[in-house]
């Protein structure tokens, strides 16, 4: 009778490690099924990021390029903020966010404060929309995204106007944090 109470016993034990491990498991696998959610997600924004800050990159081409074709025999004109302004009317280091002019040719409007973030502000003006399955820094008509860009101007060669250097921002909030994708490159006066 005692080796059967002691079996008893010990099929109790077998029972509750069994049931513990396998909620052990459950618990694991959720967390892992939760993470890989939330990781999908951060990859999808970063992607959307990178996109955006691609997308900023090809509109100051795009207004250099406009420049060129308008005055191709003035020095400092490809740099000008919009093809419709004056030539002395140029990018310095500063913050800038692309709009469109009525013809859809991309401009450069100048902002007062920098893009960022961490300070708790929220800029409006750098804010992203999404009108019609595009991105717009126009909010009138779009809905509201997560994201923000800014185009800054951080260096000009203002003694020949061979190049300049941009850096593309792009922030949004994830959670509690603030993520980043930046793009760094210099432009040049010449084909």
């Amino acid at each position: 009778m005692k080796i059967l109470k002691e079996k008893a016993g010990l099929i109790l034990v077998e029972a509750i490690m069994a049931v513990s491990m396998m909620g052990i498991g459950v618990v694991i696998l959720g967390s892992i099924v939760s993470s890989g959610v939330d990781n999908l997600s951060l990859s999808r924004d970063y992607i959307t990021a990178q996109n955006l800050a691609t997308e900023g990159l090809e509109i100051i081409k795009g207004v250099r390029d406009t420049n060129w074709l308008l005055k191709p025999n003035d020095r400092k004109c490809w740099l000008r903020v919009s093809p419709d302004s004056a030539c002395t009317n140029i990018v310095y280091e500063k913050s800038y966010i692309p709009l469109k002019l009525s013809d859809e040719r991309n401009y450069l409007s100048e902002q007062t404060k920098p893009l960022d973030l961490s300070t708790g502000i929220e800029y409006p003006k750098y804010r992203l929309y999404t009108k019609d399955g595009f991105y717009t820094h126009e909010a009138s008509g779009a809905d509201a995204t997560e994201f923000y860009r800014s185009i800054n101007v951080l260096n000009v060669d203002n003694s020949n106007y061979d190049f300049a250097t941009f850096e593309i921002k792009v922030q949004w909030r994830s959670g509690s944090k603030i993520r980043e994708v930046k793009r760094v490159f210099t432009m040049y006066n010449s084909l």
